[in-house]
């Protein structure tokens, strides 16, 4: 994963060595390595893999995160560009957890049905979401 400043390699199984201009570690299962662009440092730690893996088995598998780290992932995965209505939208929590979907609409679908009037309007490749 390298969309931000921080490059992750998380290892489910086997062995691998990870570097970058300044340092190098080995990965066993069920750690991730992170390195900082920024400031060059790499460093590991255990992790829940499926966090991070379960995408590659056909999952959708996101962890008490913020409606704004889930539409940034969104985004990124389906190529839609999101509207808060209200900024205060931003900051509701979920966990999602479905198999891997073929549309959009399918993941919207889910996450609207577990809380009571929040609505996303899908038009063209802007979704505006709402109460």
């Amino acid at each position: 994963n390298a969309y931000a400043q921080n490059v992750r390699t998380t290892l489910e199984k086997g062995k691998v060595k990870v570097k970058n201009n300044t340092a190098s570690i080995e990965l066993t299962p069920g750690e991730q390595a992170v390195s900082d662009l920024k400031s060059g440092q790499l460093k590991k730690a255990p992790v829940y893999t499926r966090l991070f893996t379960g995408w590659k088995d056909g999952e959708l598998y996101l962890e008490d995160l913020t409606l704004q780290e889930i539409t940034e992932q969104l985004s990124r995965d389906f190529d839609y560009e999101f509207e808060f209505a209200d900024a205060s939208l931003k900051e509701l929590r979920f966990t999602v957890d479905m198999a891997s979907a073929d549309n959009l609409q399918a993941v919207l679908d889910h996450i609207s049905s577990t809380t009571e009037g929040l609505r996303f309007t899908v038009n063209g490749r802007l979704v505006r979401i709402a109460r």
